[in-house]
């Protein structure tokens, strides 16, 4: 899967363990960005959902009360 990239290193004079190393260390670089930047936002997300159903169980326990 990685040999086309590991062909270009070889072509940079990278020996393949050194170019292994570099796509992995590429590859790990990209998913900890990408964990880094979704994170957040999921967090944000279900802080935002859990207010919302906060919100509303409240009015339904009042609504409930009332009648």
């Amino acid at each position: 899967m990685f040999s086309p990239f590991l062909n270009l290193l070889n072509k940079y004079k990278i020996n393949d363990f050194f170019g292994i190393i570099i796509i992995f260390f590429i590859i790990s670089l990209l998913i900890f960005i990408f964990l880094f930047s979704v994170i957040p936002l999921v967090v944000n997300q279900a802080s935002a959902f859990f207010d919302i159903l906060v919100k509303n169980v409240n009015s339904w326990i009042d609504i409930y009360n009332n009648s």
